[in-house]
């Protein structure tokens, strides 16, 4: 006599399974109010640390001015920063989060030539990241995506 080894499984719960599944997809598709919270930290952190340090929160502090031009910045301004005269270039960092895309700039029409540099003007970063913004993207992240995956 033979003997039949007979195994039964059956799965239960998987409309709950797939149902959940499906919130959770679509709960990953849409993180505009985490990136509001990112681009309102850039925003702040760029137009304000970035300034007070002269760039070296980005890994390396804006070259000098040249003395001349310092020597004539300081007799007409004070005793402003590299990249400082009037505050704009400070206050036109903004943002725009869509979904799944955050977008930083600095709007002056002048903040790239500072950004790149070029053969007159040296190359001093107005956006970047460092340890602090990849920490704080991180932080943000992870607890969008805990909270969603114990909503689902």
């Amino acid at each position: 006599m033979s003997s039949v080894l007979k195994i039964d499984i059956k799965i239960t719960g998987d409309k709950e399974l797939m149902a959940s599944l499906r919130r959770l997809t679509n709960d990953m598709t849409d993180f505009k109010p985490e990136l509001q919270t990112v681009g309102d930290f850039l925003k702040d952190y760029y137009g304000s640390l970035l300034f007070k340090t002269e760039g070296a929160i980005l890994g390396s502090r804006w070259v000098n001015l040249k003395p001349y031009y310092e020597f004539k910045k300081r007799k007409a301004w004070g005793g402003k920063g590299i990249l400082e005269r009037t505050g704009t270039l400070k206050r036109s960092y903004e943002y725009d989060a869509e979904p799944l895309v955050l977008t930083v700039a600095n709007t002056t029409d002048y903040a790239k030539y500072h950004h790149l540099g070029g053969p007159i003007i040296p190359q001093r970063k107005l956006i970047g990241f460092s340890d602090t913004t990849a920490d704080k993207v991180i932080s943000v992240f992870t607890k969008a995506v805990l909270v969603r995956l114990n909503k689902s």
